[in-house]
């Protein structure tokens, strides 16, 4: 798949005060920090969260008694593939805030690593942040399991700067260590060094790096 058309990030998002949410402003800002904490450290929103999430995404859809996204918030009970399923239908629907978009990516994630092994659907990476950019991506077509696989393998991580995209996808560290040894080894490394922003150039011929929730999100064309 080839993402050559980049989300436009340049408008700032609504605050959640925008939103009508049942939730508190300070309860949603809370849990915009810990978005922020699973994303670093690659993990799944709590279970607690989770429900806040099905909890806000019902009462803003109206959704019925017997949707999974409704059981949920009402009493924990979950049918994981169902409750993945039409969350990704209602991230895709144009029916949420961009704000409730990215809570709705971090409730699919958490709805499969529910899934208990050898249940069926795709293992995806735990970063709801990065789903919520890749199913912004104007290019992505496929829908259900297709499509997350389809994330999975595009999927290259979240970084905090472009050295560090650098340093996780391409073998530059490997490079510099080489280099500086025959440099000493010449007399002349105070003189050379490898020109990142050369190779910053090429890795974006080959891969999407896209800014958004406060990282850069990389997924391979």
């Amino acid at each position: 798949m080839n993402h050559n058309h980049q989300p436009d990030h340049s408008q700032p998002e609504q605050s959640p005060l925008d939103w009508d949410l049942p939730i508190s402003l300070t309860e949603a800002e809370a849990l915009g920090h810990r978005f922020e904490t699973a994303g670093d450290t690659d993990t799944i929103v709590t279970t607690q969260d989770a429900q806040t999430i099905a909890l806000c995404l019902s009462d803003r859809l109206g959704s019925g008694l017997h949707s999974a996204i409704r059981q949920f918030a009402d009493n924990g009970s979950i049918n994981a593939q169902a409750l993945r399923a039409e969350c990704l239908d209602t991230h895709r629907s144009g029916h949420l805030p961009p704000g409730l978009q990215r809570w709705a990516a971090w409730l699919i994630t958490y709805a499969a690593h529910a899934l208990p092994s050898g249940a069926g659907g795709v293992q995806i990476p735990a970063n709801g942040d990065a789903l919520d950019v890749y199913l912004r991506l104007p290019d992505v077509e496929t829908t259900g399991d297709e499509l997350l696989d389809e994330f999975k393998h595009a999927y290259c991580g979240s970084y905090p700067d472009i050295d560090a995209v650098l340093d996780g996808v391409t073998d530059v560290l490997e490079w510099e260590r080489k280099i500086r040894t025959l440099a000493r080894e010449m007399g002349c490394d105070e003189f050379v060094s490898i020109d990142r922003e050369a190779i910053e150039s090429q890795l974006r011929e080959g891969w999407d790096v896209i800014p958004s929730h406060g990282r850069l999100h990389v997924f391979f064309r």
